[in-house]
């Protein structure tokens, strides 16, 4: 497969291309090309997709936006591949402030609407409600909701050689945590590595966590740099270029891209959440910070 299939949430149908090599045969037999045109020919399987509480919720957000009207509603509902118990859906969202009933339709609140035009889960728009009414830091509530995990150490081969044990590519997966920030492994590291892990240990490992280093707090603080880096005039590429140089990491284009398109969109419904609710100082907090990730500047 090339590419992406289309992304949840953004596309309504994605393409996917089959790459199928004549000269290359599976282990169990058959050319690529024959396998593949078997596949495509043959009969799709059933697939039954059950929705989880908060799935369904989304879903019946998501209908009720499309069309208020209560037939409609449950019409919508009954063409989906996954099953979602409408009645108690609509209560649940109508009890919680999504959406209130008017005659015979159901109507987004202003709070419904942020929450279903900003593809933001029933739990993230509790978790940004309250925090927006107890005027808890912006970035602090994006990285509870997103993190960017997909970091990269340059010079894994490297360390590997030196440790004379694989080491992960991630960086935030659980083994390299364990393996590169030990005092002990840290200590053998040549002086270049040493510098570059220590900085990152230093900025973003220091934790008082039960569990630590295997906690979110590295990935939290770590997202908050990366949007940080961004609000300082850093494009992607610079913003790969200082990790590259500072610390012996590396990211890819398109995932620092999205990561930040992620996190301005959470940001854009705290800044809209913030102002139904009354808390213009996290709504011009939530606004400042998404004025310098459009634009690359405070």
């Amino acid at each position: 497969m090339l590419g992406r299939a289309g992304r949840p949430d953004y596309h309504d149908r994605g393409r996917v291309v089959l790459l199928a090599d004549p000269n290359r045969n599976f282990r169990g037999g058959g050319r690529e090309d024959e396998v593949a045109f078997k596949l495509l020919g043959g009969e799709i399987e059933h697939v039954d997709v059950i929705y989880d509480r908060g799935a369904g919720l989304e879903e019946t957000l998501a209908n009720v936006a499309a069309s208020g009207r209560e037939e409609d509603i449950v019409s919508i509902d009954s063409m989906l591949l996954g099953f979602a118990d409408v009645q108690k859906s609509l209560k649940y969202l109508s009890s919680n402030g999504f959406i209130r009933r008017k005659g015979d339709r159901f109507k987004l609140t202003s709070f419904g609407r942020i929450v279903s035009s900003h593809f933001l889960s029933v739990s993230q728009a509790f978790l940004i409600r309250e925090s927006v009414l107890s005027g808890e830091d912006v970035l602090d509530v994006v990285t509870r909701i997103l993190t960017f995990d997909a970091l990269y150490f340059k010079y894994a081969r490297r360390l590997s050689q030196i440790l004379k044990v694989e080491v992960p590519e991630r960086v935030f997966a659980g083994a390299a945590l364990d393996l590169i920030f030990s005092p002990d492994n840290l200590s053998r590291l040549d002086s270049d590595l040493e510098r570059m892990v220590l900085d990152f240990s230093i900025e973003f490992m220091a934790c008082e966590c039960r569990d630590a280093p295997f906690c979110s707090c590295s990935e939290r603080r770590f997202s908050e740099y990366l949007i940080e880096l961004r609000c300082n005039g850093l494009d992607p590429t610079g913003i790969i270029d200082e990790l590259s140089e500072r610390f012996g990491m590396y990211a890819y284009q398109g995932d620092v891209i999205t990561y930040l398109e992620n996190a301005l969109r959470i940001v854009g419904s705290i800044h809209l959440i913030a102002t139904i609710f009354g808390r213009e100082d996290v709504a011009a907090e939530a606004g400042k910070i998404k004025r310098c990730v459009e634009r690359g500047k405070l």
